[in-house]
């Protein structure tokens, strides 16, 4: 490289003769860029200013990598994808173990709820009537959660029994159009969107006759339609929530706490809500820990008690929510109250 540019003691465009100095004569311009990468090189500092040839074995090293990186994702896919079709086909025969009539209704039947070897919920069977609202009570960690769960296929701890919607299998697609399922958690919402964006997706989804205009105004929306959902405080969330849950019109609705974060007067328009739902053949289960709500609202109630699910009516005989409850639990327990032993 003539010398280094003689040792680095002259620059490119000027020639040494006879100790002195002159300029050549630039007869065609030059790209200035090749002579940069030549002082780079003799700098030592190549990989600053990466030449043509290590340009390209970066570009191929970073095209190899983007290969490995889509193949590895469509690996994941796949297995995705193969989990999904292969736990399909087991919930298909658990559903058609025992196949429901044809006729109206939620049958579950022989729904057996388990973590490994722990049992849950062993032979849970019970039916929904169209036009019904029926509360789930249990003490927390009881499995109330875990069977609304594995009642509309969510869960992956169901082993046995079938559950059945209008004679439709949980397991086939039909089913995901009349049954809707609302966590407790809000999980039922994206953060990034806002009402009005749930509730086009609500009406784009389930097209049904649902005046959502009414609905919005109905639920105290109005004012929030356009905030994102991550703006929203865990009230507004719950009742954005049982909102679009209404707007689906799905015949089947299956709660979980609905009205936990609610305060009082959303608590009362909601139960009147869901009443109006089951005058017009709505069916829905929701789990409480508000008994003087059920009372409100239920015309029966389902328990979990020692890993059995049972019936107990709501009339004069067997009383209201909390004389059934205590009656299956116990008194709730107080700060100071003393059990049968003494201890606290």
């Amino acid at each position: 490289m003539v010398e280094a540019y003689m040792a680095m003691g002259s620059l490119p465009g000027v020639e040494s003769v006879n100790n002195e100095s002159a300029m050549l004569e630039v007869i065609a311009p030059y790209n200035p860029l090749s002579y940069l990468n030549d002082f780079m090189d003799v700098a030592g500092r190549a990989n600053y200013w990466p030449n043509q040839v290590q340009l390209n074995d970066e570009r191929l090293t970073l095209g190899l990598a983007a290969v490995v990186l889509l193949g590895w994702a469509f690996v994941a896919l796949a297995i995705a994808f193969g989990a999904v079709a292969v736990r399909g086909r087991a919930l298909a025969r658990k559903d058609a173990h025992r196949p429901a009539s044809s006729g109206s209704g939620m049958v579950v039947q022989g729904v057996l709820l388990s973590y490994g070897t722990h049992v849950v919920i062993d032979n849970a069977s019970c039916e929904l009537p169209p036009g019904t609202i029926t509360g789930l009570i249990a003490p927390n960690g009881k499995g109330k959660t875990t069977l609304l769960e594995a009642m509309v296929a969510l869960s992956g701890t169901r082993r046995a029994g079938s559950v059945h919607a209008n004679g439709i299998a949980s397991a086939q697609a039909a089913f995901r159009r009349l049954v809707l399922y609302v966590p407790c958690d809000a999980g039922l919402l994206y953060p990034n969107l806002s009402a009005a964006d749930h509730i086009k997706l609500a009406a784009a989804l389930w097209p049904d006759k649902v005046d959502t205009r009414k609905l919005i105004e109905l639920c105290g929306l109005t004012g929030y339609l356009n905030k994102p959902v991550r703006a929203y405080s865990s009230g507004m969330k719950q009742q954005l929530a049982l909102a679009v849950a209404y707007c689906t019109g799905v015949r089947y609705l299956v709660l979980d706490e609905p009205m936990n974060a609610l305060d009082p007067g959303n608590v009362a328009l909601n139960t009147s809500i869901m009443k109006r739902l089951a005058l017009q053949g709505m069916s829905i289960l929701l789990s409480s820990h508000i008994l003087s709500n059920l009372d409100e609202l239920c015309d029966t109630m389902l328990a979990i008690k020692d890993g059995s699910l049972i019936r107990a009516a709501l009339d004069a005989e067997s009383g209201g929510a909390r004389e059934v409850y205590e009656r299956l639990f116990g008194m709730p327990r107080t700060y100071g109250s003393e059990g049968k032993d003494g201890t606290p």
